[in-house]
């Protein structure tokens, strides 16, 4: 088994000499995503062809936010086929209820797979989101929904 060094032992030589052996290998690897990206749109042009559907939905159909190239998120749908924006709104109304409440009920009706972090997830969009107002520390409810 290798031995590991600490960095603040290692000599600055032979810090610089890794450094320069990963810069090496970092063309090689953009070079390769480029590649594995052109298959993966002809293969879901190809799909799209026989009437098919394709989870990206082809290069110029991402979702919004980030694209699926360097540095992006390639998103699975959800089993509803909703955003998790869309389903907050359809779980929450005009009674107030928590980040986590929301999570419950959204994974409840089958709108969203579980996931770790599905609670983070909602906080996220509720703060963004211009559908969603806060009513007090951790309690949202939807704009403009009738009074229950």
């Amino acid at each position: 088994m290798a031995r590991t060094v600490s960095l603040s032992s290692a000599p600055l030589a032979a810090l610089t000499a890794e450094l320069a052996r990963r810069g090496k290998e970092l063309p090689k690897l953009e070079k390769k995503a480029s590649d594995l990206r052109t298959q993966l749109d002809t293969v879901e042009a190809q799909i799209a062809a026989l009437g098919g559907m394709t989870n990206s939905g082809g290069r110029g159909a991402r979702p919004a936010g980030r694209a699926a190239g360097r540095g992006g998120v390639r998103r699975r749908p959800s089993p509803s086929g909703l955003t998790l924006a869309d389903a907050i709104a359809k779980v929450l109304g005009s009674t107030p209820m928590s980040p986590k409440e929301i999570a419950a009920a959204v994974v409840d009706q089958n709108l969203r797979h579980t996931a770790k972090t599905l609670t983070t997830q909602v906080s996220q969009v509720l703060g963004k989101d211009r559908r969603f107002k806060r009513e007090g520390r951790a309690q949202w409810t939807r704009r403009g929904a009738a009074k229950e």
